[in-house]
């Protein structure tokens, strides 16, 4: 009988495992103790055993592991992206099934994406992979950045990171200057600063195959969220005449990047000049509300169809539209006491959850605290849902999302 290993890192698995038990198995969930905390009671009744650990580190994994592989064969599931390599290093030690370093490293070090995609017709920002360790001095570091990148702004971003942490903004030599000055050892990668639009593409393959397709616009680009601006995302309706112009760069990014069983989430720039550029592709079902809008839009599950696949599972794809079109938003936490709520008047339906209350008190401290993590409950004020069966009212609605200040914050007394 086949042991099966939930590895999960800062959230609870939010999926239908009792769809997933299509043979007989044993259920084993791997968490830290801060996440088993906050487990609801219905889902750990899905598993037959839970191992709490005080963190997650190689060692630890492994050897909460290991007594498993006496009796069975172990397969390793991870549900979030901070924890993909994690996961594939502990495969390594313990010989197990899966993917392994190497391939996930592809689909997590940026440097690597962008590598292999330079032989194919996949338009890809210009950059420079940038260490402290490769240069003797800070002035040869900037004059090599500036030969390679010679317009600013420019943007950095670590190589492995995810959730667009430790990413910002550099407007001129003085501030690349501070910021190499400031840098950690880590690897990042510097590139010029793409403007437009961003948009997300999700695929599942099985086998080679491309079994499903959406595409979604985002409210702002992922990095401005601690800037004060909401992240989330509008269904993009086919007949818009980016929509196959994505697919068919989701195919040549696919194509190249040979992923295996799984969902994989492409993010893409529409620059004012027409130019759609990669930005990175995940291994993994997206993050955020994205499935979650799936679910209501298409009656798809993209966590569920990349867990299906990631146990050979192929999954059965049946596309039902809703009536309705949908769209979600994650309000970001702001320095300040929460005052009031403003809510704006909208022609579609919406429904707000407040993750904070009046009276509560955000610092500079505290929001420095959370940056570990970008989408954690820490951060958000508020999910927004909105639907609505006339698509311009909701992209209207979306775009007052966009600019609307949906909290009133005074100043700290």
């Amino acid at each position: 009988m086949k042991t099966i290993i939930m590895l999960c890192s800062y959230a609870t698995p939010e999926f239908n495992i009792v769809n997933l038990k299509c043979e007989a198995a044993k259920w084993v969930l791997v968490l830290p103790v801060e996440t088993y905390g906050l487990m609801p009671i219905a889902t750990q009744g899905y598993f037959d055993e839970i191992i709490p650990l005080k963190e997650l580190t190689l060692a630890s994994v492994t050897h909460a592991i290991r007594p498993f592989l006496s009796s069975s064969e172990v397969i390793l599931l991870p549900n979030k992206e901070d924890i993909l390599l994690l996961a594939a290093q502990v495969r390594q030690e313990l010989g197990l099934f899966g993917d392994q370093v190497d391939y996930v490293e592809r689909f997590t070090d940026k440097t690597l994406m962008k590598k292999r995609l330079q032989s194919t017709s996949v338009d890809c920002a210009k950059y420079v992979d940038y260490s402290s360790n490769d240069f003797a001095s800070l002035e040869d570091a900037i004059g090599f950045i500036e030969e390679r990148l010679p317009n600013y702004p420019v943007f950095y971003k670590p190589c492995d990171g995810f959730g667009a942490m430790k990413s910002g903004l550099l407007l001129n030599q003085s501030e690349l200057r501070q910021w190499l000055i400031d840098c950690d050892h880590q690897r990042y990668l510097i590139e010029e600063f793409l403007q437009g639009t961003m948009y997300h593409c999700d695929s599942v393959i099985f086998e080679g195959k491309t079994l499903i397709e959406c595409v979604c616009e985002y409210a702002w680009p992922c990095d401005q969220f601690l800037s004060g601006r909401p992240i989330g995302s509008i269904i993009l309706a086919p007949d818009n005449p980016v929509y196959n112009r994505i697919i068919s760069v989701n195919a040549a990014v696919i194509e190249a990047m040979a992923p295996k069983n799984c969902a994989t989430h492409m993010e893409i720039f529409h620059t004012p000049d027409d130019r759609l550029v990669f930005v990175e592709i995940a291994a993994r079902a997206a993050g955020g509300r994205i499935v979650d809008l799936y679910r209501r839009q298409y009656t798809v599950d993209f966590a569920q169809m990349h867990l299906q696949c990631q146990l050979g599972i192929k999954p059965d794809v049946e596309i039902k539209c809703d009536s309705d079109y949908y769209a979600w938003a994650f309000l970001p936490v702001q320095a300040g006491v929460v005052d009031a709520f403003n809510i704006p008047k909208f022609s579609s339906y919406w429904n707000i959850d407040w993750y904070i209350k009046p009276g509560d008190v955000f610092d500079a401290e505290y929001l420095d605290s959370h940056t570990g993590a970008l989408f954690v409950k820490e951060n958000i004020a508020g999910l927004v849902v909105i639907h609505n069966p006339s698509y311009l009212e909701l992209l209207a609605d979306f775009n007052v999302i966009r600019h609307h200040q949906f909290v009133n914050y005074t100043e700290k007394g």
